[in-house]
């Protein structure tokens, strides 16, 4: 992922994404971020801005109400 003060701005709700990637210790390295998610995000986005954990939490929740 590049540096840039971007990469720490969640796409989908636009607040802090807490990544920290870059120390190798990351909660999103943890993480199954879903593939659906990832497919909705502008292709320019992809690889380059974190999806916040808030929002793959709210992902998750609502995919398993359907």
């Amino acid at each position: 992922m590049e540096q840039n003060p971007q990469n720490n701005i969640c796409p989908i709700c636009q607040k802090e994404n807490q990544c920290d990637v870059h120390a190798q210790q990351c909660w999103c390295m943890t993480f199954t971020i879903p593939k659906a998610l990832i497919d909705n995000l502008p292709t320019e986005i992809k690889g380059k801005q974190c999806i916040c954990n808030q929002c793959i939490v709210k992902y998750n929740n609502s995919s398993r109400k359907r």
